[in-house]
């Protein structure tokens, strides 16, 4: 294991940058409302925003019941504030969701579950598969192997697995990020239905809006459990 992965893990890397304000995506994504208007499951359901952040995707009031979940105290503290008390935010890893299996009815992972190793990643996914209902929906997004972070990555970072990098600790807080070819997410959520796989840029953080010269790629895709 690599002694700076091993140095991020311990200290938290994401509850680091968000606790240095560096991180502020608050404004929902117009994508992601049009998306989860289109499915059945999302009207009366229990909604899951796995890796919810700063909360921007939590007001969807179509739902029947609405959890937020997040690794970082920070995130939540930050969430909890200003949105409908009858939310719920859970503190919980993506590799060990506390919810009973087939009790979820949609599931949204926006720009989240890359955040992980590949082994991690694995264990995600089948975490999501297990909690959504026969049936439920899973919206995703997955940075792309053509992303500004991706070329940041092979040319600053460390590469500790395949796809997978570490950034460097004085501009990206020891961030580490996953990325994805289209290949590979159809291998790793074969279990699901993928439905409108398509790449394309989405807005920018601090992270990458001084990197004009690449696109900030995601894969998105729809994706049902039968």
């Amino acid at each position: 294991m690599s002694d700076r992965y091993a140095k991020r893990k311990k200290e938290g890397a994401w509850e680091h940058i968000l606790q240095t304000g560096k991180y502020r995506l608050t404004t929902p994504d117009p994508l992601v409302g049009e998306r989860l208007r289109e499915f059945h499951t999302i009207k009366k359901g229990a909604y899951l925003d796995l890796g919810c952040g700063l909360g921007r995707h939590l007001d969807v009031p179509e739902c029947g019941l609405c959890i937020g979940l997040d690794s970082s105290m920070s995130a939540l503290n930050a969430v909890r504030s200003r949105i409908n008390p009858s939310i719920q935010l859970v503190r919980a890893s993506m590799t060990q969701l506390p919810f009973c299996s087939e009790s979820i009815d949609t599931i949204l992972a926006w720009r989240s579950i890359y955040l992980l190793k590949i082994d991690q990643i694995e264990c995600a996914i089948n975490e999501l598969y297990r909690v959504l209902c026969y049936g439920g929906c899973l919206l995703c997004s997955v940075r792309a192997t053509t992303n500004t972070l991706y070329h940041t990555g092979r040319e600053q970072g460390e590469q500790i697995e395949p796809g997978t990098f570490l950034f460097p600790e004085e501009e990206f807080h020891g961030a580490m990020y996953h990325f994805f070819s289209e290949d590979e997410i159809r291998q790793r959520f074969h279990k699901f239905e993928i439905n409108k796989l398509q790449c394309r840029e989405l807005e920018h953080t601090s992270f990458t809006v001084n990197r004009p010269q690449y696109k900030n790629n995601f894969w998105i895709f729809s994706a049902r459990k039968f």
